[in-house]
């Protein structure tokens, strides 16, 4: 699985994958009890197991993923930013620059793959979830969009 490709909603692994980031994203959407009382960060509490599981699974999804795209490398054909990053190691060996280069380690590439995936669904998601909360605090705001959707494409085109 790639976190890059396109996915049915009810494919088994986009669903594996979307359940990692819920889980991810409930947990840090509220505070853990070690952010709180700072003894508790050295006490395995029951949420900071599941953070610790469900980061090591999305971890392994992202390796996996690097593993694939380093079998599977075109130069000719850069289809992401993992793509990107061995592009750029093998072009710094093979001008010599990467002895004097500053480098991303694997753990460093596949923590900035991970942020950049679930700042793309937690964006998507944060965003519907306010704009719901502002339009049923509005209704005459909730009126007017949905005037503009009927008027620009009309309540038969479903």
């Amino acid at each position: 699985m790639s976190p890059y490709s396109r996915y049915d909603m009810q494919d088994t692994e986009f669903v594996y994958v979307k359940n990692y980031i819920d889980d991810l994203n409930d947990l840090l959407a509220r505070p853990l009890l070690g952010d709180l009382i700072p003894i508790f960060k050295y006490i395995p509490t029951a949420a900071m197991k599941k953070l610790k599981r469900t980061a090591s699974g999305l971890q392994k999804l992202f390796e996996t993923t690097i593993n694939d795209h380093l079998k599977n490398f075109d130069s000719d054909d850069l289809r992401d930013l993992t793509d990107y990053f061995i592009n750029s190691e093998q072009e710094m060996k093979r001008t010599g620059q990467w002895d004097s280069a500053l480098k991303l380690n694997k753990i460093q590439q596949r923590q900035i793959l991970l942020d950049m995936f679930i700042a793309g669904t937690d964006l998507a998601r944060s965003m519907v979830t306010w704009m719901m909360l502002f339009l049923a605090a509005n209704p005459h705001v909730q009126k007017k969009a949905l005037e503009e959707i009927d008027e620009k494409i009309g309540r038969e085109n479903k």
